[in-house]
């Protein structure tokens, strides 16, 4: 059963809240490259454990070509946000705008999980907020190299709170009206959308740095986490 347009609402304010969180931890403790690249890897298997785990069973059951239509759409979606948000560039209202455009998509993405059912909704919105919480603290980073005044910073910060939510009213609104036969297809869509989002804009960004074995031990440590709390989950029903 779909869970209702307040609950979607309260749950995403979860991942939002940790933009609040990072932002403040960023401001008093300034966090080196490697350490940032490391945290990128753990959420990374964090996002791919919850996609793998959570959201790709529910669409095998069912298998069509339509569904195939729907990772594409996402896919094809993704990259030229991708391709947008390159020509915005990395100057603060750019970097303020792509990130807000990211927010909403994982609002909606979060919105389209809970077609997967309540608990396969929670464990998305846990993986999502420990990728705002990296996001965070490269927003609050960047922010700060460029000199950015302190009251600009604070609306960048409650813009960035709003997008999440805001993303997830829109995802639950285009659901409303999609026929139900859709609903596999817009769960592609988001497994499409979430992969990306973990492969591309953190183990993509993270690769940027000089690599250890400390990373990828972080990323199997973040997927085995999710795997561990699907187990627990399991066991509980």
């Amino acid at each position: 059963m779909m869970p209702s347009n307040h609950t979607i609402l309260l749950i995403s304010l979860i991942p939002a809240s940790c933009i609040l969180i990072g932002s403040i931890f960023a401001g008093f403790f300034k966090l080196k490259k490697n350490l940032l690249s490391n945290f990128q890897h753990f959420v990374a298997g964090i996002l791919i454990a919850a996609v793998a785990l959570e959201l790709i069973p529910p669409i095998t059951k069912s298998p069509s070509l339509s569904i195939v239509f729907g990772l594409a759409l996402g896919a094809i979606a993704m990259l030229v946000l991708k391709g947008i948000s390159d020509k915005i560039g990395t100057k603060s209202s750019g970097l303020i705008t792509a990130s807000m455009i990211d927010l909403m998509i994982d609002g909606v993405i979060l919105a389209i999980t809970f077609l997967a059912g309540l608990k396969s909704g929670f464990v998305v919105a846990l993986a999502l907020s420990f990728e705002t919480l990296s996001l965070s603290f490269t927003i609050r980073s960047t922010l700060h190299q460029q000199k950015i005044s302190t009251n600009r910073q604070f609306i960048t910060l409650l813009l960035l709170l709003i997008a999440l939510p805001l993303g997830a009213l829109i995802g639950t609104g285009v659901i409303s009206v999609l026929p139900p036969l859709w609903l596999n297809e817009l769960l592609a869509f988001g497994i499409a959308a979430l992969l990306f989002l973990a492969i591309e804009e953190l183990l993509g960004k993270a690769h940027q740095k000089p690599e250890t074995l400390l990373p990828p031990a972080l990323f199997f440590a973040g997927f085995i986490i999710i795997f561990c709390l699907k187990i627990m989950i399991t066991q509980s029903t």
